[in-house]
This record gives structure tokens, sequence and C-alpha cells, in this order.
């Protein structure tokens, strides 16, 4: 038996946003500002994400906001 995690393609927005707990009118943004690891075949059509990089993503968007706060820096 293969002990692999199966990996997950997000094929829209909605379902994007619905992982990461965002609305799905700031995946632009989350692209362009804050490097979300999604992407569109050719720049046109829905947006894609795997969950695998969405799990890293989230986790880096922790420590950058939490580790600042928990350091007294504010919402840097």
């Amino acid at each position: 038996m293969n002990d692999s995690k199966r990996v997950v393609c997000f094929k829209s927005a909605e379902e994007i946003a619905k992982y990461i707990g965002e609305n799905p009118n700031k995946i632009n943004h989350l692209v362009k500002n804050e490097n979300l690891p999604a992407w569109r075949r050719k720049g046109i059509g829905p947006w894609r994400a795997l969950d695998i990089d969405l799990d890293k993503w989230l986790v880096d968007q922790r420590d950058k906001y939490y580790l600042n706060l928990k350091n007294g820096n504010g919402s840097k």
C-alpha cells in the first residue's frame, strides 16, 4: 500500500477560498500581493492551486503574521 498523500488540485477561486478561509473575491489580490500559490492557464480561466502548496502558504502566513504579533511588531 502506498502511504503518500494524494494531491488535490482546486479548480476555482471559490474552492481555493473555502480551503484557506478567505473570500473568493480576494484570490486575485492574494496572488499578487501575498504570494498565494495559485495560477491560471495562460493567464486566463479559473484559478487553480494544489492543496500541498496552499498548506505551505498557510503555514508561512501564520509564521509571518503570528510571530510578528507575538514579538510585539503589530500587524506587519
